[in-house]
């Protein structure tokens, strides 16, 4: 019987095995350290960036699952969709806009609109209109006459 032959690998295989492991190897550390380096960022400059970058952002996406309110003369007007009702006069323009989250509590504050945005009474009673800056109008009710 005849003894099995063990076969040393030459040094030329090995090298070529052990560069494809390096290169390959190297390649994830590298890509892993990369990836791990945006997590540390320092927080001053990630948080000013993020209050920055994301305050619009949150704006956009709060306005569409917010509840629009405003307070005109301390009565608490919902927004809702109306169909067109005739201006009367104009009663006051948007002083602050508030958090979203938040119920209005000044005067001539809401949640939802603008700082600047002009509201007229309509002929409807109860029923405020927003009249936006590109011609828009968005309408609201008031919270007891919902």
């Amino acid at each position: 019987m005849k003894k099995p032959v063990r076969r040393r690998l030459s040094g030329g295989l090995i090298a070529v095995v052990a560069a494809l492991f390096l290169l390959i190897g190297g390649g994830i550390i590298t890509t892993l350290s990369v990836q791990q380096q945006g997590d540390f960022s320092s927080p001053e400059s990630s948080s000013s960036e993020d209050s920055a970058s994301s305050g619009n952002m949150e704006t956009a996406e709060e306005s569409k699952n917010v509840q629009g309110i405003i307070l005109v003369n301390g009565e608490l007007y919902i927004r809702k969709n109306e169909a067109e009702v005739p201006l009367q006069e104009e009663i006051g323009t948007i002083k602050e806009r508030v958090s979203a989250g938040k119920t209005p509590e000044e005067n001539l504050t809401s949640n939802f609109l603008e700082e600047g945005t002009v509201l007229y009474e309509t002929e409807e009673e109860g029923v405020l209109a927003a009249e936006l800056p590109d011609g828009g109008r968005f309408y609201f009710i008031k919270e007891d006459e919902k």
